[in-house]
């Protein structure tokens, strides 16, 4: 599997990486079990905890029921 990394900002959570990577929070799942190393203080992941975000395949939006103009 292949990863990407976020920095952790002030107050990022496991949700609100998955939000940032992928535009949806139940992915945090995969996100979590990435990362077991890191340790949650009060709910928050420390600011500049390097976190690995798996690169998770999207399929392809068919285009053939797409309007003409997309």
């Amino acid at each position: 599997m292949s990863f990407t990394e976020y920095i952790a900002q002030e107050n990022d959570r496991f949700d609100t990486v998955a939000w940032k990577a992928y535009g949806d929070v139940s992915k945090t799942g995969s996100i979590v079990a990435a990362n077991p190393q890191i340790g949650i203080v009060e709910g928050t992941i420390p600011a500049g905890t390097i976190v690995k975000v798996p690169v998770i395949d999207v399929p392809p939006t068919p285009t053939a029921s797409l309007p003409h103009w997309k």
